[in-house]
């Protein structure tokens, strides 16, 4: 019985994968412009692209990506930077669908350049929308948007490993035939 215990333990650690921590968000430096974002907007409203950020101006102009492969009950931690260049009040609204109760309003009246501090959440689903709305008569700037925490990754080997694997279990095979026909 113990000899059957190292094998199943290495095909344990080859089935099933593991929780690893990532980077989620896809072009969070909007340094490819809007690939991976999706945006919508409404005239006057506007939402641009440009040097690396993005601005949303007016309360229909928004900004999402979904992202996958959360691990249920994971804790992430969510941030970005945040500049208004136009208006008084908040300058915008952030929202994580599937995540736990994670929302809320822009900021302050200063025209300062901030960067929002980590916010913590447990995830409720393996899919979270992050969502970036304008507030009516204000332009903000968003850079640098984060959601770090464990990723699903499911362990696949190499083609390498299959080959040492059988090579392994081949000299097993000849070992034990060989000791047979000594014995």
């Amino acid at each position: 019985m113990r000899s059957a215990a190292l094998p199943l333990g290495l095909a344990s650690m080859l089935l099933f994968g593991t929780a690893q921590a990532a980077e989620l968000v896809v072009n969070g430096d909007f340094a490819a412009g809007s690939s991976d974002w999706t945006s919508s907007a409404t005239l006057p409203d506007t939402v641009a692209f440009a040097s690396q950020a993005v601005a949303l101006s007016g309360d229909s102009a928004t900004l999402t990506q979904t992202l996958s492969n959360l691990v249920v009950g994971g804790s992430y931690d969510f941030s970005f930077d945040y500049f208004r260049t136009a208006g008084t009040g908040s300058a915008i609204h952030y929202d994580l669908a599937g995540a736990t109760s994670l929302s809320g309003d822009g900021f302050g009246s200063s025209s300062i350049s901030a960067l929002v501090p980590p916010y913590s959440f447990t995830a409720l689903s393996n899919a979270v929308t992050i969502t970036f709305n304008g507030i009516a008569a204000t332009t903000a700037v968003i850079d640098n948007v984060t959601l770090t925490g464990p990723v699903a990754v499911s362990a696949v080997p190499e083609p390498e490993t299959y080959a040492m694997l059988l090579a392994g279990l081949g000299a097993i095979g000849l070992m034990s035939r060989r000791r047979r026909f000594d014995s």
